[in-house]
């Protein structure tokens, strides 16, 4: 059976300021348009009431430039902002033209030109895009300003001719992020393997960033294995087989220098690789994975029988937990608070080998302070009745935090999940509308608090007026002003000032772009403290607060409706229909499935068992479920249905008549004795 079941789990998501608005004359109401394509997505938010402010990179002289809203009529979208060096510049018109166009063929006639010259191919993606493909990548930090002959297309007033915008290439920068040693398994006591990774703000190619690192024993580079993602941002490197020599101890050189590629960076770690039968620590340092702790680093594979109470000692914490994992062991501590604590490793450690540790070391730890951070608490979508329309979420070193919400209004649920799952957010402008963003004081006081993890829980139906059947997208996020952090001083003055709501007249007339993807790149300040890339982990810096990875956001409907969908191998559908919150089965619940182009193919009801057996004559991709105000959707196509792949569901398919199994109560009878059979039909 091919099984689909109604989704209650749950992509990080980063809405920074791309564009600001400033005001226009006075009763006078424009749009606005704009578009910020980067890397492989688009990105617009404007006011139709206003015009739209350009970043300095936007225009000669460094000077704002101002769109003529009337362009909003023959251009919906353009590229702007930060874009990659490998992107292409693209130019979305707000109708398709009347002329007939070769798709994909270079386009002879000068439609753009560019300030510094690019070479490239311009051409025709469809009949409402054009698309300039540059010949080779972009000049990395380069300003690049654009004239799109628009009088060339379509016949325009003289003000219209010529549409200008620009943008920049994000500045190349890397950053090295190597790890520890590790045994290979429990009784591995000869190899070690190293990995690690190199971060790219921008594309870079496999060969250039290997050329970045390299990793020295006794003056010979050892082989580097590597994995890049398909944006070429993340590149993870493994080096196996490190030996251990038994006559000495080595050490290992890992040196990446990123000046060959006109990239002012380097860094350099040095590993001891212990001599062979030895046993000792090699390295502590402290981490976090939502949780923070310690690292020890043994030369030798660790015992996990054994007790580490009293053998490994954090002074200000007696209730800790410990994790071996082969010659590592985490220590997390129950308290983290910013003061100095003795970490002592004392005799009596033992390696899968019955060997013991001989050698007493204490250690001075201080942990950091957990950054200021949001997370939602689980990956639910639906929330029932039962939970109103409370959502929880937990913050660490904040005082506040921002909250949008955006609607996925009913009518344009099968529009949205075309491109989406239930918890996904691209192309939102099509589908939904920006109903509230406000600021929301967390009222945390106490300092021991805000260094810890806090949970929270907020209440959407407080802020809006939910409207049966809708998706809203709810989007958690914070500015440096919220934070809490050592290195940003005391803002023991800071008031929390409550921004209203805009009012449904308002609404109305927000204008988000034609795209509105929940991705972009970000590669600037906001308060011009010259941080960039390279800071983005640095909270004491404006850049952490611009990543994208700084917000979160997730999709909620509010309903009681459950839905199980299968598929049976003769094209046979079975949908059945519970409540979520007692679990009993549903009758009467209409169920609707549609094709790709939301087209209704079949309609009909649940019977009393919440059951429905149904055979569409096409292929259905959607499904909805309605029953009085509650509503549930699904995506039917391959790539939504649950995995069974872990599970021995193959079975035996019976080409011809029936299968079944008859058994008696008993395998031995006495003559005379009554048999008493039963039928399983299989």
């Amino acid at each position: 059976m091919l099984e689909t079941k109604f989704s209650i789990n749950s992509k990080k998501v980063n809405l920074d300021k791309v564009f600001q608005n400033y005001m226009l004359k006075q009763n006078l109401k424009w749009m606005a348009i704009g578009m910020a394509v980067c890397a492989s997505s688009i990105f617009i938010y404007n006011k139709v009431s206003n015009y739209t402010k350009l970043n300095s990179s936007n225009y000669a002289n460094e000077q704002l430039h101002q769109i003529n809203p009337e362009f909003a009529n023959y251009i919906s979208a353009f590229t702007t902002g930060y874009i990659s060096s490998s992107s292409s510049i693209k130019i979305k018109l707000s109708n398709e033209l009347n002329t007939s166009t070769e798709l994909n063929t270079a386009i002879n006639e000068k439609l753009i030109s560019f300030s510094p010259e690019i070479e490239g191919t311009l051409f025709w993606k469809d009949a409402q895009n054009l698309e300039f493909k540059p010949n080779k990548r972009l000049t990395p930090g380069q300003k690049y300003k654009v004239t799109f002959h628009l009088n060339k297309l379509i016949e325009v007033k003289k003000e219209l001719k010529e549409f200008n915008f620009s943008f920049e290439v994000i500045q190349q920068s890397v950053q090295f992020n190597p790890n520890e040693l590790r045994s290979y398994n429990s009784n591995d006591f000869n190899y070690y393997s190293l990995s690690g990774s190199i971060g790219s703000a921008d594309y870079m190619s496999s060969n250039e960033i290997e050329k970045t690192l390299s990793a020295i024993i006794d003056n010979k580079n050892l082989n580097i294995k590597w994995i890049h993602n398909e944006k070429g941002t993340n590149h993870q490197f493994l080096i196996d087989s490190i030996e251990r020599h038994s006559s000495s101890e080595r050490n290992l050189i890992l040196n990446c220098d990123a000046n060959s590629l006109n990239i002012n960076y380097k860094s350099t770690k040095k590993y001891k690789i212990p001599q062979k039968n030895t046993f000792e620590l090699l390295s502590v340092s402290t981490g976090n994975d939502d949780e923070q702790y310690i690292d020890c680093v043994f030369s030798n594979p660790i015992n996990e029988s054994q007790s580490l109470q009293g053998l490994i000692d954090l002074s200000t914490n007696k209730d800790v937990k410990y994790i071996v994992a082969n010659n590592h062991v985490l220590i997390y501590p129950t308290l983290t608070e910013n003061i100095t604590q003795l970490l002592t490793i004392n005799q009596g450690i033992k390696d899968t080998k019955g060997q013991d540790i001989l050698k007493k070391s204490e250690h001075s730890i201080v942990f950091k302070e957990i950054k200021p951070s949001v997370r939602f608490v689980g990956n639910g979508t639906i929330l029932p009745s039962t939970n109103s329309l409370t959502i929880p979420f937990e913050t660490v070193n904040l005082k506040a935090v921002d909250v949008k919400i955006i609607r996925i209004y009913e009518n344009n649920i099968l529009q949205f999940l075309q491109s989406n799952d239930l918890n996904g957010g691209n192309q939102l402008a099509q589908v939904g509308k920006k109903i509230i963003e406000k600021r929301i004081n967390l009222g945390i006081s106490n300092p021991d608090k805000l260094s810890t993890w806090q949970k929270s829980a907020l209440d959407i139906s407080s802020l809006i007026k939910p409207e049966p059947g809708a998706i809203y997208r709810v989007t958690f996020s914070f500015k440096k002003a919220y934070a809490n952090y050592p290195c940003l001083g005391e803002s023991s003055n800071f008031e929390m000032e409550e921004i209203n709501a805009n009012s449904e007249s308002d609404l109305e007339e927000d204008y988000f772009g034609y795209y509105y993807d929940e991705y972009e790149y970000d590669y600037y300040s906001e308060e011009g403290d010259g941080s960039g890339w390279e800071d983005r982990d640095n909270p004491c810096k404006d850049y952490y607060y611009k990543q994208y990875d700084r917000k979160v956001s997730k999709n909620i409907l509010a309903s009681d409706l459950g839905v199980t969908f299968k598929k049976g191998n003769d094209g046979s559908y079975l949908v059945v229909t519970t409540d979520i919150v007692t679990a009993n089965p549903l009758s009467k619940v209409k169920i609707e499935l549609y094709d790709y182009q939301k087209q209704l193919i079949i309609s009909n009801e649940t019977n009393k068992d919440g059951q429905l057996f149904i055979s569409p004559k096409n292929k259905p991709y959607f499904l909805v479920a309605k029953k009085d105000k509650h509503r549930a959707y699904l995506r039917l196509d391959e790539g939504s249905v649950l995995p069974l792949s872990m599970y021995d569901v193959s079975g035996d398919q019976i080409k011809k008549g029936i299968k079944g199994f008859i058994y008696g109560e008993r395998g031995v009878w006495r003559p005379g004795d009554s048999l008493f059979l039963n039928f399983i039909l299989a």
